[in-house]
């Protein structure tokens, strides 16, 4: 187990501290259709990580495990169950937070080949480690 150690910048306020991920993020723009036990909804992926996306559209109760659709461009068409367990407005938009609780092996192949797709222009060979 590793672990990071960060320079403190005294003039930092509370709350506007760096962000700090453990999976990198990359803009997506895929239609997405999120499905829970009650109803479903349609919308669109913002950013997408190993670790979960950006949804944008109606506002999902916060604590919901959902089932999303998702297909990316040339990559494929990715079924997750995810979590939501935020919200926030995103370009004056509705936004809700989901999270990945895990992902199976071929999700984690298509998401990491989109990925590197966006971020280096090329598919990866080998999927990354979630």
């Amino acid at each position: 187990m590793g672990f990071q150690i960060f320079a403190v910048d005294e003039s930092v306020r509370v709350g506007d501290a760096r962000e700090v991920r453990r999976t990198t993020r990359a803009p997506c723009g895929a239609i997405v259709r999120i499905r829970s036990e009650r109803d479903h909804s349609f919308g669109f992926c913002s950013d997408l990580s190993l670790g979960g996306m950006l949804f944008i559209g109606p506002e999902l109760p916060i604590s919901r495990r959902v089932a999303i659709s998702l297909h990316l461009p040339a990559a494929g068409l990715v079924l997750v169950e995810g979590e939501v367990i935020a919200h926030r407005k995103h370009r004056g938009a509705d936004a809700s937070i989901l999270r990945f609780p895990s992902l199976s092996a071929k999700n984690l192949r298509l998401i990491s080949r989109f990925l590197a797709l966006r971020l280096f222009g090329k598919a990866c060979s080998k999927p990354a480690s979630a």
